[in-house]
């Protein structure tokens, strides 16, 4: 039932397992339903002097190697086995309380700071909101970027543009339509008036 202290020195502590079947298991056991305890804990507290305090808490590294086949093993592997339960699969935060990031059971992903990805992203399978409850300007292929910019398709529903303030371009505004049948890319139209061949329309409210 006491605590149970492994090393007060100054040498290292190696447990050393030489069969890749052998794990180095830890478990916790109990039946408390309110719990709140944290069962496993890795703490560093070091007064800093002279030197800047630095380094890894927690290090996680495969060393292996080989000759045939592959390697492809997850370095990290998180499971809640209850999959009903909710809560965090990932929970960072700073101070002990303002979460700066985190992962929950149902995949939602909370980055409270500035996200860079430098090899492209895709969102599917619900809406997406940028800038959503927020003034902050959204900047699209701006700095020297050269690329194109594609909204919609073919089948895409309509594409409103809503703004208290004029919308402007920096350079002409221009609206294509392929289809033959169409007389004007560009109409205005009184705002009672049938939109019947063209392809954008601006409305007159005045």
């Amino acid at each position: 039932t006491g605590a149970t202290q492994i090393c007060n020195g100054t040498g290292d502590v190696n447990v050393l397992l030489t069969n890749n079947t052998e794990k180095f298991n830890f478990s916790n056991t109990g039946t408390n339903a309110l719990s709140t305890d944290t069962d496993f804990v890795i703490t560093r507290n070091i007064t800093g002097t002279t030197n800047a305090l630095q380094g890894n808490i927690a290090k996680i590294e495969d060393l292996s190697t080989f000759t045939s086949g592959s390697s492809a093993p997850n370095l990290l592997y998180i499971n809640q086995n209850n999959a009903s339960a909710t809560g965090n699969l990932i929970l960072a935060q700073t101070g002990g309380s303002t979460t700066k990031f985190s992962v929950s059971t149902a995949g939602n992903t909370l980055v409270a700071g500035a996200l860079t990805v430098n090899t492209g992203a895709t969102i599917i399978g619900a809406t997406t909101n940028i800038n959503a409850n927020s003034n902050n300007i959204t900047n699209i292929n701006t700095g020297t970027s050269t690329g194109a910019i594609n909204i919609g398709n073919a089948s895409a529903g309509i594409i409103a543009l809503n703004s208290a303030s004029p919308i402007t371009s920096g350079n002409a505004f221009q609206v294509l339509n392929g289809t033959a049948t169409v007389q004007n890319s560009l109409q205005v139209l009184a705002s009672n008036a049938t939109n019947t061949a063209n392809a954008a329309v601006i409305r007159n409210y005045t």
